[in-house]
């Protein structure tokens, strides 16, 4: 909008410039608005005595934080590992696209990366990128 170059939203293409500058400024105060609320949040549990972030990592050790970094990718080999021939079967089933995946992954009963039992793309397209890694 800066740069003086008409444009298009595709999702409002009705919109005028004056509409435009109105909805990026109602987002940027809602964006400044949810950090003060989150801030807020954290403070209040903070005073409550929960222990904020990961209870195993001492705060200012890097050495620490890279080894359970490795730790967590080395259980995505694994995982990623173990769900090598299930993508195989699925995709000899001529499913492939990533919300196809995702959605055999979920029928199947396969848990997420996150542990959580719905499958997403991104989640799909991340074991792909591991398993062309490994390949």
């Amino acid at each position: 909008m800066k740069s003086g170059v008409p444009f298009i939203a595709c999702d409002m293409p009705n919109a005028t410039t004056f509409m435009l500058h109105v909805y990026a400024a109602m987002a940027e105060e809602e964006g400044r608005a949810i950090s003060a609320r989150t801030k807020t949040a954290l403070a209040a549990a903070k005073a409550r005595g929960v222990k904020l972030g990961n209870p195993n990592l001492q705060p200012g050790n890097p050495e620490q934080a890279r080894a359970a970094a490795a730790i967590k990718a080395a259980q995505a080999e694994t995982k990623a590992a173990d769900l090598r021939p299930v993508i195989t079967e699925i995709r000899a089933a001529s499913v492939a696209t990533l919300d196809g995946l995702a959605k055999a992954l979920t029928a199947r009963g396969v848990s997420s990366p996150s542990g959580g039992a719905v499958w997403h793309r991104s989640g799909v397209h991340r074991l792909l990128r591991r398993l062309e890694g490994a390949a």
